[in-house]
C-alpha cells in the first residue's frame, strides 16, 4: 500500500527476496482491466521524483486470475496511476493484494503483493454472462455487458512495483503483463466501491471512466531486469 508523505506517495512494497531470473508461462490466464481519469489528486503532486506524470492522470484497477498455474494458484488486484518513466508509459501500482497458494512467491519473486506485515486479500475474479467484478476488502469494480474485442486491441501498460531490497533500500520493479491474447472482451466500467484510503491515497478520485477490458490467455510473468530507484529522477 502507499500513504502521503510530504505531499507525494510514500511507497511500500514486499520484500524481493528472490526476484525471478527467469519467466513463468501461465495458460488460462485472465485479466481484468478498468480505467478512469482522475479529479483531485493529480501525477505531478505524488509521484516519485524518478517518474513524469501523464495528462490526463489515469487511475487503474487490474485483476489477475489463474486457477492452474505452474507456481500454483492465484489472484491478484492491483490499484495502479499512470506514469512515464523518460518517455516510456508506465503504470505504479501503489497497492496490491495477492490471494491463493501462489501468493507469497509473487510478492517474493515479482512483487506482486502488499508490503510486509500487510495481510493478504482475499481476493476474487468472478466471471458471469453479463459482468466480469473483481472484490477485496475495499475494493468493487468491474466491467458490465461484455461485447466481443480483437484480441490485439487490449494493451497493458508495464508496470512498476514498489519493493524492498537486500539492503533494506526502496525499489521499483518493472515487471511487464505480457498476454498472448485468445479472447478478449469490452464492457462499461463499473465501480461500485474503492475506499482510496486503503487502497493507495485518499485525494485520488476516479471520476470519469475511460474503459474497462477483459482478456483471457497465456500471461508470462517475466524475469525481472530492471529495478529503479524512485527517488532519482531519469
Amino acid at each position: 500500500m502507499s500513504t502521503v508523505a510530504g505531499g507525494r506517495l510514500r511507497l511500500a512494497g514486499p520484500l524481493l527476496s528472490d526476484p525471478a531470473a527467469s519467466p513463468v508461462l501461465v495458460p488460462g490466464a485472465t485479466v481484468l482491466q478498468a480505467v478512469w481519469e482522475l479529479a483531485g489528486g493529480r501525477g505531478a503532486d505524488l509521484l516519485p521524483p524518478a517518474l513524469a506524470p501523464t495528462s490526463p492522470t489515469l487511475l487503474t484497477v487490474v485483476a489477475i486470475a489463474a486457477s492452474d498455474s505452474p507456481i500454483g494458484a492465484f489472484t491478484v488486484a492491483q490499484v495502479r496511476l499512470s506514469c512515464r518513466a523518460g518517455a516510456r508509459a508506465r503504470a505504479l501500482a501503489i497497492s496490491t493484494a495477492a490471494d491463493g497458494p501462489a501468493a507469497s512467491l509473487l510478492a517474493r519473486a515479482w512483487g506482486f503483493g502488499p508490503a510486509e506485515g500487510v495481510a493478504p486479500g482475499p481476493v476474487r475474479l468472478e466471471r458471469r454472462y453479463d459482468a466480469v467484478t473483481v472484490t477485496a476488502p475495499g475494493l468493487s469494480v468491474g466491467l458490465r455487458d461484455p461485447s466481443p474485442l480483437g484480441t490485439h486491441d487490449v494493451q497493458h501498460v508495464v508496470g512498476l512495483h514498489p519493493v524492498v531490497v537486500a539492503d533494506g533500500g526502496l525499489r521499483l520493479a518493472q515487471v511487464e503483463l505480457d498476454i498472448d491474447v485468445e479472447r478478449a472482451e469490452r464492457g462499461h466500467p463499473v465501480l461500485t466501491d474503492l475506499d482510496m484510503a486503503r487502497w493507495g491515497d485518499e485525494r485520488l478520485h476516479p471520476a470519469l471512466a475511460v474503459a474497462a477490458s477483459f482478456v483471457v490467455g497465456t500471461l508470462t510473468l517475466p524475469a525481472l531486469r530492471f529495478l529503479l530507484e524512485p527517488d532519482r529522477p531519469l
